[in-house]
């Protein structure tokens, strides 16, 4: 009960109480079957707080504590957008080295997300990386890279059955050929998903 009490919370956006009651399910029960998804909900949360110094205490706890769980992969995906974010603030610091270890920082996230696309044989979690490796490459300035990542996923679109990262993917395609000056193609893409949109910020980017 404790646990789906945590969960609630992270599903209303509760993040703080969200992380307390995660942190207390792994506290009360640490060599519990729900111990290691405590830690990945409670490291998710922290995540989207807005809390990268919370989220990296959660992420080393779960690698020294749960090196074998089969929540190791989708870890690596929060670890890589962990990175991500920290490339952002990097990005934004006023100074001469700030640009040069976001570069780091988004290059150590594309390391995370292509391990994780390779590695898992979950197709969800593969697409979910696939997405982010994309936004690291965006990141990095490389957007051929974006887009060559991104077209698996965009020639799912219309299928029974494709997932929303698909069309997500068209949204970020968008964008991708927007930087690349490829107009129409952007115009193309964007209609598309405007079409069959998603409720990420994706949407805002299409409109």
């Amino acid at each position: 009960l404790l646990f789906h009490a945590a969960d609630a919370r992270l599903g209303a956006k509760n993040y703080a109480e969200a992380i307390r009651l995660f942190r207390d399910v792994h506290r009360r029960w640490p060599a519990g079957e729900m111990a290691d998804d405590a830690l990945h909900l409670a490291t998710e949360a922290a995540l989207l707080a807005g809390d990268p110094g919370t989220a990296a205490e959660l992420d080393a706890l779960f690698r020294k504590e749960f090196p074998e769980s089969g929540l190791r992969l989708p870890q690596d995906l929060l670890a890589g957008r962990m990175l991500l974010a920290e490339g952002d603030r990097l990005s934004a610091v006023d100074a001469p080295e700030g640009d040069a270890q976001a570069k780091t920082a988004y290059e150590q996230a594309v390391q995370a997300f292509t391990r994780v696309q390779e590695q898992s044989a979950i197709d969800q979690t593969k697409s979910l990386a696939r997405l982010q490796l994309a936004r690291a490459w965006d990141r990095l300035g490389d957007h051929e890279q974006a887009l060559t990542t991104l077209e698996p996923l965009v020639q799912a679109v219309g299928r029974p059955g494709a997932p929303d990262e698909a069309r997500t993917a068209l949204a970020m395609q968008s964008t991708a050929l927007l930087s690349l000056k490829r107009y129409d193609e952007a115009l193309e893409a964007a209609t598309t998903y405007l079409r069959r949109p998603t409720n990420g910020p994706e949407r805002a980017e299409a409109l």
